[in-house]
């Protein structure tokens, strides 16, 4: 299967509008590598701080700080190794993209297909590493979505996580254990229920935001579209999809992938979380003194089992629940003052860990599993 590195094509179609129009072009060494003579193109740049399209038209086009403009392929990070998720250039030439070749086959020019792209809608630009493809029909992808999104060799663990685009909303997410992606930011999946959730809140905010303060979801079958409403002069707003996001094969959705900064969510006193997590308080709760019997058909939970379930919502009422309830019963497992099991149809019962008789010191048997 073969990687690719992606841009936006908002970003990258105004490079080659650039090159396109310019009566000279620099003589990179992209293109002397390729073979090619001074011809409008982009040129893709491996650099130690990240992969960029530039344009190689003359006069350059230059960022506000003086440096030549260029636009980065934001891919994830892993932070122990420096291994990134964009593929590398076989040589040089392979950075050469010419905007104007013609193709046999009446296929459109890379130009055409950047301007097709932002005609219809379609976000995304990837490109294919090696030069090659050129002949063949692989060489660019436009799309809805974006590809190579998730790293496959990933750990992914529960948390909870928010970023300013959500209006400060926070919600259960797994996270690329190790990875970083957009500035530094976390590379999320979020599962369905907190999905829907997520495009209640933007709904409920969109109603007093000015145009394109917050997005919007919606919510198909198998893909999520995130749009933010624009103003028109004559027809009043629009509504104009940014990304369109696929389900996974775990039915969870990367909202925000290479578009938001995802950070964890910085809890206070007030939601239940604002005390000092215990490490000691996470250990096999079986070997504690004074537990009631587990109830028919429920399986004891250790802390660490416990606390991923209410993060994660897996369990029947994470739907209707209150992630206010939830982050408080965490604080509670985690500080050893409550116990859980779950039962087969996906329902929790909690309990207090030990119970201490008046005016003894040893615990005594808690008064039972209720269930929530």
């Amino acid at each position: 299967m073969t990687r690719r590195l992606w841009w936006r094509t908002d970003k990258i179609l105004p490079l080659a509008e650039h090159a396109a129009a310019t009566p000279h072009h620099h003589q990179a060494r992209q293109q002397n590598r390729a073979g090619w003579p001074a011809v409008p193109a982009l040129i893709w740049s491996h650099d130690a701080d990240g992969d960029w399209l530039s344009s190689n038209g003359d006069p350059t086009w230059y960022s506000a700080d003086g440096t030549e403009y260029r636009v980065r392929a934001e891919t994830w990070t892993h932070t122990a190794t420096g291994t990134t998720g964009n593929p590398h250039p076989g040589d040089d030439g392979d950075g050469f993209l010419p905007l104007r070749l013609e193709h046999s086959d009446g296929r459109r020019t890379l130009l055409e297909l950047l301007r097709f792209a932002r005609a219809h809608g379609l976000q995304w630009f990837g490109v294919n590493p090696v030069r090659t493809s050129q002949e063949g029909t692989d060489r660019y992808v436009i799309s809805h979505s974006r590809g190579d999104v998730l790293p496959a060799k990933a750990l992914w663990v529960p948390a909870l996580v928010t970023c300013h685009n959500v209006g400060g909303g926070y919600y259960r997410a797994l996270v690329a254990d190790g990875y970083t992606a957009l500035r530094g930011g976390l590379l999320c999946r979020f599962p369905r229920h907190e999905v829907e959730r997520m495009s209640r809140h933007l709904h409920s905010l969109s109603i007093g935001d000015m145009p394109g303060e917050h997005p919007v979801l919606h919510t198909a079958r198998d893909f999520v579209s995130v749009q933010y409403e624009e103003t028109a002069s004559d027809e009043g707003s629009l509504w104009i999809e940014d990304d369109r996001v696929p389900a996974d094969a775990d039915d969870h959705y990367a909202i925000g992938a290479y578009r938001w900064k995802w950070s964890p969510h910085e809890p206070d006193d007030a939601d239940g979380l604002g005390h000092a997590h215990r490490p000691e308080a996470d250990a096999d709760w079986r070997d504690r003194p004074g537990l009631p019997s587990i109830p028919p058909g429920g399986r004891l939970l250790a802390a660490d089992e416990a606390v991923s379930l209410l993060v994660m919502g897996n369990h029947s009422e994470s739907r209707d629940g209150s992630l206010a309830i939830d982050a408080a019963l965490i604080e509670a497992i985690r500080q050893g003052h409550i116990v859980a099991c779950l039962f087969g149809d996906g329902r929790v019962a909690f309990t207090r860990a030990t119970q201490q008789s008046a005016g003894s010191t040893s615990p005594t048997r808690a008064r039972g599993f209720e269930v929530r």
